[in-house]
């Protein structure tokens, strides 16, 4: 009975007369020279790693072969076996091993996966996902270097808002002291308010302690001078 639980095809050969007996060493096979010449037995390699491969694949770790100890090809895949010569004899090619046997239903078993080969790998990229892929970067590249000409641009856009912030600046202040001090325009209203003798006069006269519309530090004229000169 196999491992499958159904039994196993018996084979026949025709007898062949006159010629040597030889039989195959390998257990539950009972293959005979003395039958016709289909089936070719080969002896153990030399190499002892190698014959340390057929002992272990047949079962018979312990087995001392011997130059006269045989292996038929019912054993060997067929890929192993070279195509016959003249003589009707087959050859096997290098570093074959019997793998086929009566507890396997001569059938060669498949080589066990690793882990790694056991995973499921993810699908090839196409042309199509690669474009869509180097289209989705462009479009969401936010750690991207810009260009020098880039910031060089947006470097001269600063400084021209920057110098356009302090205008906007003086403007108001200029605004702002025209909408306090009204009377800027007028000698008599400055004689008045401010005890100076003209707009235009250079020596700055000292302001009881009472008043604030001067400021200590001529500030004040200083203003009144710049928006009466732009006017």
């Amino acid at each position: 009975m196999s491992a499958t639980g159904t039994k196993p095809k018996s084979v026949k050969y025709q007898k062949r007369e006159g010629s040597t007996s030889e039989h195959c060493c390998v257990p539950f096979c009972s293959t005979s020279s003395r039958y016709n010449s289909s089936v070719n037995f080969h002896s153990f390699p030399v190499n002892e790693e190698l014959k340390k491969k057929w002992l272990n694949n047949i079962r018979r770790e312990q087995f001392t072969a011997t130059k006269h100890t045989k292996v038929c090809s019912r054993h060997f895949v067929k890929s192993d076996v070279l195509k016959a010569t003249c003589g009707g004899r087959r050859w096997l090619k290098k570093h074959s091993v019997p793998v086929l046997f009566q507890w396997n239903d001569y059938r060669q078993q498949q080589p066990r996966l690793g882990v790694w080969e056991r995973r499921e790998k993810p699908e090839p990229v196409t042309e199509k996902d690669a474009m869509d892929c180097s289209v989705m970067l462009l479009t969401h590249d936010y750690c991207s270097v810009p260009q020098p000409a880039a910031l060089d641009v947006a470097l001269s856009k600063n400084q021209e808002l920057s110098k356009e912030i302090e205008e906007l600046k003086t403007k108001l202040e200029e605004m702002t002291v025209k909408q306090r001090f009204g009377f800027a325009t007028s000698d008599e209203d400055i004689r008045f308010y401010t005890s100076y003798y003209c707009l235009h006069s250079t020596q700055i006269c000292k302001l009881p302690p009472s008043d604030g519309l001067l400021a200590a530090d001529g500030t004040f004229y200083r203003q009144i001078k710049n928006s009466r000169r732009k006017e």
